[in-house]
């Protein structure tokens, strides 16, 4: 049995069905918040059903798509809305920050014009503004004109990535360049095709790995480097016309292309920052720190329960732990977590694991089960159950963290809590999947 109610968010009327909470489908099964469904609007007001309240732990602003390919802002401590797979989800990612100053606008002194390019700003950018986007364009058939900046980096071996958001169009006529340059590591060059989002290495000796993501009227382009310790110039590259034929450069290619944004984030892998928010700029840097909803510690029995939520994981991370769910501010407070090949809980004295491969933007399902009178915990992986359940003896908490250790930007939806014993949690959850 449910009810539905019609809610009402920027400008958008959306239908969210909640499961009623009482009788018929209540006591100690009673479903104590279902965060993140189908949803525009409020989180407090639209998306949590009986106990708690969420909050974010975020200090900046950060822009985020939404339903009409428009990148939205959320202020400090508001949590973020990302709508990705024809759904909303709740966005966690963590600290970043652009070394690149005017960001949008490539008219700007601190970018350097190379034979003449034509450049304005007065495009609409990705928040759907006008002026806020330039215009780029070679129309000279004889050589390569394009912009550039130099950002001075650390002498290290670390890897920094570049982005840029290329608007899409159906041109194929001439092909975009994109990448970077630093000193005596090599060049990453890479040719864009606007229209299928394809990508190919003009100079890449110098690559750590590229990569491109559909970032809705926008192509997400990525391109990583790594420091060989003496290094500190890295520069970076936007080129309208690279080539005319895909894949070789030719310099009678003209033609435009419209940039929506480019960034240095420097000391990040491609995965650290895949899918993330784009990080605005003009006069200054400017850098959005971790972003990590919270949930109240009402929403939380020690004793027993179920936990259960949704993933997409909009960043192929596979290395080290990344927390999608904890009940203290602590590695070892883990309900749920992908360490690379497992998906595990690290609760009170047990730990539970089921193997499990992280598929890049495809969505899982994960569930906790646990009782101190059974004295169990148990995961659930997409309908699949770790064959040997762990002990469970109880542990502390302060509060439900979404996204406390995240390395990676991820998604996640449809997190719910139900107060049930240990096996009546483990038939809710498998329920689910």
């Amino acid at each position: 049995m449910s009810i539905t109610r019609r809610i009402t968010g920027r400008a958008i009327v959306k239908a969210i069905t909640y499961p009623i909470v009482g009788s018929g489908e209540g006591g100690v099964s009673a479903l104590e918040f279902h965060a993140l469904d189908t949803v525009g609007g409020s989180f407090s007001a639209d998306v949590i059903v009986g106990t708690g309240s969420i909050t974010e732990a975020r200090t900046s602003t950060i822009y985020l798509p939404d339903d009409s390919n428009v990148y939205q802002s959320f202020a400090s401590t508001i949590p973020g809305e990302y709508y990705a797979g024809a759904q909303w989800w709740l966005y966690a990612a963590p600290a970043l920050t652009n070394s690149i100053t005017f960001s949008r606008d490539l008219t700007d002194s601190s970018w350097t014009s190379v034979e003449g390019v034509i450049r304005s700003y007065d495009q609409v950018g990705l928040t759907g503004v006008a002026n806020t986007a330039t215009y780029l364009e070679d129309n000279n058939g004889f050589t390569f004109e394009y912009v550039q900046v130099i950002i001075t980096v650390t002498a290290d071996t670390n890897t920094h990535t570049g982005r840029w958001f290329v608007k899409k169009d159906t041109d194929e006529t001439r092909f975009p360049l994109v990448g970077s340059t630093f000193g005596a590591v090599g060049s990453a060059h890479y040719q864009l095709n606007t229209k299928t989002g394809a990508i190919t290495g003009i100079s890449t000796g110098g690559s750590a790995g590229v990569a491109v993501r559909d970032a809705g009227d926008w192509w997400e382009v990525l391109v990583s480097q790594t420091g060989d310790g003496a290094e500190t110039a890295y520069t970076m590259f936007c080129l309208p016309a690279n080539g005319d034929v895909w894949g070789v450069q030719a310099a009678i290619a003209t033609g435009s292309i419209i940039s929506g944004e480019i960034e240095l984030l420097e000391n990040k892998s491609i995965v650290e920052v895949r899918g993330s928010g784009p990080i605005f700029t003009a006069g200054s840097t400017a850098t959005t720190n971790k972003t990590q909803p919270e949930f109240d510690s009402a929403n939380h029995d020690n004793t027993q329960g179920g936990y259960y939520c949704e993933i997409l994981p909009i960043s192929d991370y596979g290395a080290g732990d990344l927390n999608y769910i904890n009940v203290l501010e602590h590695s070892a407070r883990a309900v749920l977590r992908y360490d690379g090949t497992n998906i595990e809980s690290q609760v009170g004295s047990g730990s539970s694991v089921q193997a499990f491969s992280l598929v890049l933007d495809t969505v899982f399902k994960i569930g906790f089960s646990y009782g101190n009178a059974d004295n169990k915990q148990v995961i659930n992986v997409n309908g699949t159950e770790d064959s040997t359940p762990s002990t469970y003896t109880g542990d502390s908490f302060d509060a439900i963290y979404v996204g406390w250790n995240v390395a990676a930007p991820y998604l996640m939806r449809n997190l719910r809590r139900y107060n049930e014993d240990y096996e009546t949690a483990r038939i809710t959850i498998d329920g689910l999947m």
